[in-house]
């Protein structure tokens, strides 16, 4: 399940993931991203939070 947010500020991506997936989707995600938008290495990130 995911949501696109914040398009107006370079946009965003709010997931929800199983947690054991974690080292998986961080490695596909930061790879795939900066391949396609290497000018975003200096700023791309990614926050992992638990919700309550």
């Amino acid at each position: 399940m995911g949501r696109f947010s914040g398009v107006d500020f370079k946009g965003a991506v709010i997931t929800l993931v199983d947690p054991s997936y974690k080292k998986y989707i961080e490695k596909e995600l930061k790879e795939k991203c900066l391949d396609e938008y290497p000018e975003y290495s200096e700023t791309f990130k990614i926050f992992w939070v638990k919700p309550d």
